[in-house]
């Protein structure tokens, strides 16, 4: 597992930051340096899904500076992501008046709103949109959807109900903010009543400034001990936080992060956003910063795969047994009943179901979804952990106040 960027990259890495900097504050880019790697920059850039605000940077740089296949590459990819914004904008718009005018509680999340508060909506790519909404009302939500020409695609058995509209549209319906399984659940069961509504509006809620930016930090945190964020998620944070911070009730949210357990987590990152955002230090990388710029958006799949790994060890041990490649692989094909809880939550009354989740989950996979990757499947099953990888994580993990051991008994 690598832990350290390559330092002949470095300068692409500090310039990539240079340049998302400049642009989200509105400030003239700096000249690139020489014998840059403008194809590692490109790629790096797409990594963390940031091209689009590159593309917005290079724009006032000499043609001289930037090669001709990477400029018309990102030109191209930005009138791409402006149609796709621009689509999104009113589709969201339609569906937030159609859930208005049929009496449809809802509260647009994650991508929806951050995306709003750069310089330029179309900077923030988004995926798909993610709403939230009152379980016991899902017969008018799909009533709505299908007025609008989306099909249901699937219930994800646990909270998202998932919509689309080909071939820009992907919509997540959630029932909860975060999965049942997920140790902040019963916090965020109290959202609705914390939440306020809209100016002019009777159904369309908005969170408060303070409790966005904890979801955010929540969303991120998930993503992090599963397998990293990257620079959006670190950009998210520092755009939210300098938009809002100065009309932030700092005790009520220090209050609420200590509830979550994310008052370190909140700490670290921002100490690291307005280092590189802010201030322009690139002097020296630490633990942290390094496993932030070797993740991808979302992370990196060898992390995901080595919690997996240690989540299956610490359950071996629980249960007296011996850890092994093998057994690794058997719980990937066969999960444990608590893993195929998360999904498919009618076990925790039924147990005997369990062989029947397992047909359920690979007829989703295979057929449905069909996300499976057998060759990457059967490798990464095979490349166990190492105690080095280990010490490697749980220092990670520790860097932002995250416990190890109670993180992978979830």
């Amino acid at each position: 597992m690598k832990k350290h960027i390559d330092s002949k990259r470095k300068q692409e890495y500090v310039y990539l930051i240079q340049v998302l900097s400049s642009v989200i504050k509105q400030k003239p880019v700096p000249v690139p340096p020489e014998h840059l790697d403008w194809s590692f920059l490109y790629a790096l850039a797409k990594y963390n899904t940031c091209h689009n605000i590159l593309a917005y940077g290079i724009q006032s740089l000499n043609s001289v500076c930037v090669p001709a296949e990477i400029r018309s590459k990102l030109e191209r990819e930005r009138g791409m992501y402006f149609v796709q914004d621009t689509n999104q904008l009113l589709e969201l718009k339609q569906l937030s008046e159609s859930f208005e005018n049929n009496g449809v509680d809802h509260i647009l999340l994650k991508g929806s709103v951050i995306k709003k508060e750069y310089p330029r909506t179309d900077m923030r790519i988004m995926t798909d949109a993610d709403i939230l909404f009152k379980e016991e009302q899902i017969d008018a939500v799909k009533k709505i959807f299908a007025s609008l020409n989306y099909q249901f695609v699937h219930f994800d058995q646990d909270n998202q109900y998932h919509f689309q509209k080909k071939p820009l549209m992907y919509v997540e319906m959630h029932t909860s903010l975060v999965n049942h399984s997920d140790d902040c659940f019963d916090y965020y069961t109290g959202i609705w009543a914390k939440s306020c509504l809209r100016e002019h509006c009777s159904y369309t809620y908005e969170m408060t400034k303070e409790d966005y930016y904890i979801f955010l930090l929540e969303h991120a945190s998930n993503h992090f001990k599963l397998g990293g964020v990257g620079l959006r998620q670190l950009l998210d944070i520092y755009v939210y936080y300098t938009k809002y911070s100065h009309a932030f009730r700092m005790p009520y949210l220090r209050e609420e992060l200590a509830k979550v357990h994310l008052l370190s987590f909140e700490e670290q990152l921002r100490r690291i956003a307005f280092k590189w955002f802010e201030n322009g230090d690139f002097t020296e990388f630490d633990l942290l910063e390094e496993f932030i710029l070797l993740s991808s958006t979302l992370g990196r799949h060898e992390v995901f795969v080595a919690n997996l790994s240690i989540l299956h060890k610490n359950e071996s041990i629980q249960k007296q047994k011996k850890p092994s490649r093998m057994r690794f692989f058997l719980s990937a094909l066969f999960p444990s009943k608590k893993t195929m809880c998360i999904n498919y939550p009618y076990l925790n009354r039924n147990p005997f179901l369990l062989p029947f989740s397992w047909v359920q989950m690979w007829f989703q996979r295979i057929v449905i979804d069909r996300n499976v990757h057998y060759k990457r499947g059967i490798r990464d099953r095979m490349n166990y952990i190492t105690p080095e990888e280990e010490s490697y994580l749980h220092s990670v993990l520790a860097s932002v106040g995250f416990d190890a051991e109670k993180k992978n008994s979830r």
